[in-house]
């Protein structure tokens, strides 16, 4: 083996020790269901928004991680959003130190924030199917393989090459179209979303919809 490929070898041994001891470190955090690693060269920015590097210009990996929404609500608090945010903002923080402790530079993201086209200001389901967390549903969520749509996605970008995970080759989604029957405002069509009556399906309804879109997906009832 020739000098530089033997480096090569070395440095891709480190990494691929590095992305276990990293994950199995977050894997013990609280609530933690699983984790994977984005190339952020492959992610596409969406119109209006923005893409990871306007968070960490010299960013290389997305460490992405997932837990479930209805264990996450009952420890943190019925509060929607505010729960969901709390939990990320302590993961986040956890995470970030952790990747300290290995001499690595990270910031964590939480995208509070929506653009005038009521979208995040970049995509974690994206980030999230580029770490082989899943797919996305009919109902624009991410589908994960043993918990379907009950998941929470959290990000943290590294300046750190980890070895990346690759997508999923084959959907999650059955195609059952049951959030497409379910959702209450009609947000959700064959190929369609409209993003500004789920935005505003309080308004809407006069009161929560229930999110029967991720209640009711037979990838979140039958896996979790």
């Amino acid at each position: 083996m020739t000098t530089s490929a033997n480096a090569s070898y070395q440095n891709s041994r480190h990494s691929k020790n590095q992305n276990i001891s990293l994950k199995k470190e977050i894997l013990s955090f609280e609530l933690i269901d699983d984790v994977g690693f984005a190339d952020l060269s492959k992610y596409h920015k969406i119109e209006g928004g923005s893409t990871p590097f306007d968070f960490l210009h010299n960013a290389k990996t997305g460490i992405v991680y997932i837990a479930r929404i209805d264990k996450v609500i009952e420890k943190y608090g019925k509060w929607y959003v505010a729960s969901l945010n709390n939990f990320l903002k302590q993961t986040n923080y956890k995470t970030v130190e952790l990747l300290k402790s290995y001499g690595l530079y990270s910031v964590g993201i939480l995208d509070e924030k929506l653009t005038k086209n009521l979208i995040g200001r970049i995509s974690f389901r994206q980030l999230a199917v580029l770490a082989g967390l899943g797919t996305i549903g009919k109902n624009t969520c991410l589908l994960n393989p043993k918990h379907g749509a009950n998941v929470l996605i959290g990000v943290v970008l590294t300046t750190a090459y980890l070895q990346h995970n690759t997508p999923l080759k084959l959907p999650v989604c059955s195609n059952c179209d049951i959030c497409l029957k379910s959702c209450p405002v009609g947000a959700i069509a064959q190929n369609a979303f409209d993003r500004y009556k789920c935005k505003n399906r309080r308004k809407i309804l006069g009161k929560s919809c229930g999110t029967p879109c991720i209640k009711h997906c037979n990838e979140a009832t039958r896996k979790t």
